[in-house]
């Protein structure tokens, strides 16, 4: 599972490539991106997720606030030209450093 850091006054952007997964011509028609705060198991998507946009055969998230001390698991559906649905999770780690 792939992970990263960042504070919590941070706001960037992360991107969620499948290309690797796409077939031949095929691309992302529609994403869903969600938020998990792994320490209650509560959903924390309008917190720490901005927006999202598909960029070609990526998923462009951009993250802001958490808190200090909490990981949050994000999962990223794409549904596919091809009707194929893929998933993707990524931990994000908030530390104050």
């Amino acid at each position: 599972m792939n992970y990263f850091y960042k504070q919590p006054s941070e706001v960037f952007v992360i991107a969620v490539d499948f290309v690797q997964r796409l077939a031949t011509g095929e691309t992302i028609t529609s994403k869903t991106v969600t938020a998990i705060e792994l320490k209650h198991n509560a959903d924390k998507t309008s917190t720490v997720i901005d927006s999202f946009t598909i960029d070609g055969t990526a998923i462009d998230i951009k993250v802001k606030a958490g808190t200090d001390g909490i990981s949050y698991k994000i999962t990223i559906k794409a549904v596919t030209s091809g009707s194929n649905t893929l998933e993707e999770e990524v931990i994000m780690y908030v530390v104050e450093e």
